[in-house]
């Protein structure tokens, strides 16, 4: 019986030539799945809406999207009072065809203002707030 002794180097190498021609497995995505409640704000945030709004109020305008798209929207009172807006600041927006995430953006963006899904709910608050410079007040019971 012939035996040969193969370096620990290029058994090595070897696996990584292996590793690398064949593909490695793709890294899994740290991020935890979206829950039910997420996923259906996720969706929601796709469809598509129409707006006319005319000088209404910002709580009035988060209860009609509440209704139209069938998700829970809520205000972080402290972080919008924090950026000088509030549920009685007038919103004055006509939009057509335009994704609910995209009306968001515009509409929020204007006031200083954004959203982030938490916990099956979509949460108007801070851009501060939403960066981590500041903690919402609001919060999802555990």
């Amino acid at each position: 019986m012939l035996r040969v002794a193969i370096p620990v180097w290029l058994c090595l190498s070897i696996h990584v030539w292996f590793v690398t021609a064949l593909g490695a497995a793709e890294p899994t995505d740290p991020r935890p799945l979206p829950t039910e409640g997420e996923a259906k704000i996720l969706a929601a945030l796709g469809q598509a809406t129409t707006v006319d709004f005319a000088e209404k109020p910002l709580g009035g305008v988060v209860d009609v999207l509440r209704q139209k798209h069938k998700i829970e929207i809520q205000l972080d009172h402290k972080a919008l009072g924090d950026a000088g807006a509030g549920s009685d600041t007038p919103i004055t927006v006509r939009l057509g065809d335009i994704t609910l995430r995209s009306l968001l953006r515009l509409m929020l963006g204007q006031l200083d203002l954004t959203y982030v899904v938490r916990d099956g709910y979509l949460l108007i608050t801070s851009q501060a707030c939403a960066h981590g410079r500041g903690t919402p007040t609001i919060r999802a019971a555990a």
